[in-house]
């Protein structure tokens, strides 16, 4: 979340492009019984889960990061994803 501001202030667009610029959304009721399940998402990062019973699928995913290193300001040398290049 923190490249995600790094880039809003390199392309000076920090009103979409910040920190807390993810939305979090609820599909149905929580139920120890009935399906349901929530989204996270914003720039770079979709995460889904849904609950059936007992049974939690944790799908689809992505997860990623434009710049992928902060080279200015104090975050300088924060590197995501390092190992998946």
């Amino acid at each position: 979340m923190k490249v995600n501001q790094f880039l809003g202030e390199v392309v000076n667009g920090t009103k979409v492009l910040n920190e807390n610029s993810y939305n979090f959304v609820i599909f149905g009721t929580p139920s120890p019984e009935e399906p349901w399940g929530w989204q996270v998402f914003g720039h770079h990062l979709c995460m889904n889960c849904f609950m059936v019973g007992t049974q939690m699928v944790l799908s689809p995913v992505f997860m990623g990061a434009e710049p992928n290193i902060i080279d200015e300001g104090p975050h300088e040398g924060l590197e995501l994803f390092v190992d998946q290049e």
